[in-house]
């Protein structure tokens, strides 16, 4: 049976409860609304939009785009800003930016934000822009936490061999361009085999923990260090010369032989390490040529005696 048409009252009520029911439903969702009145800056939000920096729409208004980008971080706001220009002159068919909000706490919000003109004037003119904002930060963490996974080593916590070639060449790069000091030291727990042989790899593990947090303590902010493999490791040490390196490398080689561990038969035990140091030294060094220089003088140092630090 055909239905009944609506008359244009019954229309305008079903447009308005229409309208209502999906502002609540994205209210409910979180997703925020907006409305940019271009050319008298005017800035309409919903309180969705609001909420999501821990504020009230009363709190905000009134709102305009200038207001807006204030709360924008500041290292955010020319990507923002040239965003929307793009999509103002046409060349984009929406507008579409992730970036950092400042929230009521004073913490930094990650938002993702999506639109489009909806009024032109005769003459092309944008009128009116409107579009939603959407709290991505749950996502933006799940992505750091999967980056850092894919970066690091799950036991260690430190760059994993890909990773710590891909800074290496960045850092090498930086330091021939400046004309910088830069050393790199490589070391490996002695007779590490035999540890797993006689005690078993989960021992082996602790042990491999156990050494790389107490350095990483003890290494600064800008020290970049990785694990190459099995128990091989490497540590960048920037502005440090070789006399430098020799030190600390010195200094962490004692420091290894210091702790004791517990074997699972409850015997205490002790492990060495050693070291090989070089430094950047040419126009022309890559992070491939420290690593080999700097494997070289490791394999010489195990060759001494282990247990020792060499120099190349």
């Amino acid at each position: 049976m055909a239905g009944t048409p609506l008359s244009n009252q019954s229309l305008r009520r079903f447009e308005v409860r229409s309208a209502d029911s999906l502002l609540s439903i994205l209210d409910a969702g979180q997703v925020g609304l907006w409305e940019w009145n271009v050319q008298t800056g005017e800035n309409l939000i919903t309180p969705a939009w609001a909420a999501q920096l821990g504020l009230s729409v009363e709190a905000l208004s009134p709102f305009s785009f200038d207001a807006f980008i204030e709360l924008v971080h500041p290292e955010d706001h020319e990507q923002v800003t040239q965003t929307v220009r793009q999509h103002l002159n046409g060349e984009t068919d929406c507008y579409l930016a992730s970036f950092r909000m400042r929230h009521d706490d004073d913490t930094w919000v990650w938002i993702e934000a999506r639109g489009q003109v909806t009024k032109r004037s005769p003459n092309g003119q944008p009128l009116l822009m409107s579009g939603i904002h959407r709290n991505i930060s749950d996502l933006k963490k799940v992505e750091e936490e999967l980056r850092q996974r894919s970066n690091t080593d799950a036991m260690t916590g430190w760059y994993n061999r890909a990773y710590f070639l891909q800074a290496g060449a960045v850092i090498v790069s930086r330091a021939l361009r400046q004309r910088s000091r830069l050393a790199l030291l490589m070391f490996d727990i002695d007779h590490f085999k035999s540890i797993n042989d006689q005690f078993g790899h989960a021992t082996g593990d602790c042990v491999i923990e156990t050494l790389c947090g107490q350095i990483g303590g003890r290494l600064r902010a800008i020290d970049i260090a990785g694990r190459l493999g099995g128990e091989e490791f490497a540590i960048l040490l920037d502005g440090a010369g070789l006399g430098d390196a020799r030190n600390i490398a010195e200094s962490l080689r004692e420091s290894i032989a210091s702790v004791e561990f517990i074997s699972p038969q409850h015997e205490p035990f002790q492990v060495t390490a050693s070291f090989g140091v070089t430094m950047v030294d040419d126009h022309n060094d890559s992070i491939e040529n420290l690593l080999s220089r700097a494997d070289a003088a490791l394999y010489q140092a195990k060759a001494n005696g282990r247990n020792r630090t060499e120099l190349a």
